[in-house]
């Protein structure tokens, strides 16, 4: 039993080889297919995108956000390493709870406050 593709003629694409002789685009077709030309755009016709005012504050909102994380990575690559010896030591600290005692922690509360400018 063939089942033929009623629409197998319109759908049909033309593929042209290097010699540029017509040959079938698929099985089911109704014979040689000639070549189609390529569309080009019509002279001093463009076309356009407008975006809507969500968008462009969204844009707006990212673009500034951007601009925040390269602030914060720059300022991230200008401080001083960690040697491993110290970054064992804090870890310690952290395990044996140093950072839990109340002292510790209102200690730490006021040093944050002083960097952002209260006292």
């Amino acid at each position: 039993m063939t089942i033929r593709n009623p629409y197998a003629s319109q759908l049909a694409q033309a593929q042209t080889s290097g010699s540029g002789e017509t040959r079938r685009a698929g099985a089911g077709s109704d014979g040689p297919v000639s070549p189609v030309a390529p569309v080009t755009p019509q002279s001093g016709s463009s076309d356009s995108v407008e975006l809507s005012e969500a968008v462009r504050a969204q844009q707006a909102k990212d673009a500034a956000r951007a601009a925040e994380v390269e602030t914060a990575r720059s300022a991230l690559a200008e401080l001083p390493g960690l040697s491993d010896e110290r970054l064992a030591e804090l870890q310690q600290r952290v395990a044996d709870g140093y950072y839990d005692r109340p002292e510790v922690v209102a200690a730490t509360a006021a040093q944050v406050a002083r960097s952002f400018g209260a006292e």
